[in-house]
């Protein structure tokens, strides 16, 4: 039976005979590729869990299920948790299950091209060594999202933070040691003409005069291999309770120096240290980079 030469529809020949099954043949594909069209423009992804990119490893991963969401059917169609490998110039498509009667779970590929069929969806390319999701949403390398939501996150111009430092409690020895309380990968490259900023919120406990203080050091390009760390930054308070909001804006530059971070995507520590009694405490709810 002979096809149609783009999108495969089967149709009779000339004085085919039988000729109808052949015809309806063309009729259901036609019906299925027209019904796969009108499907596409409804679609939604939401969901994913933490997103995340990295170009270096070329590595994109996702936590939580991606859901598909088809309003003519009513139902979900759900990606699971993965991480995929995706070079320059690939995409990453989903094999739908067109007109679904149930929620389910459906499959995901790379590859060079998306297959010449109604069930496969493009979700995402890679061009360069950024991401490109089909709803919009544009991810550099090191970014780390909050699901598949509308936004480009490598626009320097609006407001994003990178979290370093999960909740910390140091308390101080009778020798004062630095302490490692988190760490992370941030891409100077991103701030552009925007402003770059260390920040903190704590909350120091003192029995006496002292200081407390949250130091941030880069050690070495996100690809490695470390490279020995170098202070970059220090927020500190004397004044005791809180929670306290600190923060210190730096400069980008082609390497690491004081208040500066280097233009490029570098791995970073943050270390809490306290000057003070035996005993006391700071207590650390946050910190990391932003960009404003």
């Amino acid at each position: 039976m002979a096809t149609t030469s783009r999108m495969d529809w089967p149709f009779p020949g000339e004085n085919q005979d039988p000729w109808y099954q052949a015809f309806e043949d063309f009729a259901t594909a036609l019906d299925g590729s027209g019904f796969a069209a009108r499907e596409d423009r409804h679609l939604v992804m939401v969901g994913g869990g933490t997103v995340t990119w990295d170009a270096s490893s070329s590595l994109l991963g996702w936590s939580a299920d991606i859901q598909i969401v088809s309003p003519i059917s009513g139902f979900l169609l759900s990606i699971s948790p993965a991480s995929v490998s995706i070079v320059d110039g690939q995409v990453l498509y989903a094999t739908l299950i067109r007109a679904p009667t149930q929620s389910q779970s459906v499959g995901v590929s790379v590859g060079n091209q998306v297959p010449q069929s109604d069930v496969a969806l493009l979700l995402a390319v890679r061009v360069g060594d950024r991401i490109y999701w089909r709803n919009g949403m544009v991810m550099d390398t090191g970014d780390s999202v909050p699901g598949l939501a509308v936004r480009n996150v490598g626009d320097a111009a609006k407001d994003w933070q990178a979290d370093f430092v999960a909740l910390y409690l140091y308390t101080q020895a009778a020798t004062p040691v630095e302490e490692t309380i988190g760490q992370g990968m941030f891409d100077g490259s991103r701030v552009g003409g925007s402003t770059a900023s260390f920040f903190g919120m704590f909350t120091p406990t003192f029995a006496a005069a002292g200081s407390a203080s949250i130091l941030l050091y880069d050690q070495g390009p996100s690809a490695g291999p470390p490279a020995a760390a170098q202070l970059v930054a220090t927020l500190s308070s004397s004044t005791g309770g809180g929670p306290q909001y600190v923060s210190q804006v730096l400069t980008v530059g082609a390497s690491p120096g004081v208040n500066q971070i280097a233009n490029s995507s570098r791995m970073y520590e943050v270390r809490a240290l306290m000057s003070a009694l035996t005993g006391d405490t700071l207590f650390v709810g946050g910190g990391g980079l932003e960009v404003h």
